[in-house]
C-alpha cells in the first residue's frame, strides 16, 4: 500500500468498503454506493459501476472497487 499523496494518474488502487477514495479515477472492476460527504445537505448515495467516474474525498461504502486514478494527489476535484 502507498500513501495517497504517491498515486500518479494511471495507476490502479484499491478503495475498500468504508475507505474513502483519494483522487479522481474511473472504476475498472466492482461496484459500491458512493456517498459524497462534501456536499451539505445532499449526501445521496450514488450508485457506481465499472467505467463510471469517481472523485476524490468520497466515500466508498459497500463494495470493494479497482479504479484507474485520472488524477495526481495534488491534482484531484478536491485539490481545485
Amino acid at each position: 500500500m502507498i500513501p495517497a499523496a504517491q498515486v500518479q494518474e494511471g495507476n490502479i488502487f484499491l478503495v475498500r468498503p468504508g475507505a474513502g477514495i483519494p483522487t479522481d479515477g474511473i472504476i475498472v472492476k466492482g461496484r459500491s454506493s458512493i456517498m459524497n460527504p462534501r456536499s451539505p445537505g445532499n449526501r445521496s448515495l450514488l450508485k457506481k459501476q465499472e467505467g463510471m467516474k469517481v472523485f476524490a474525498a468520497t466515500l466508498n461504502l459497500d463494495g470493494a472497487l479497482e479504479v484507474r486514478a485520472t488524477a495526481t494527489f495534488e491534482d484531484n476535484s478536491l485539490a481545485r
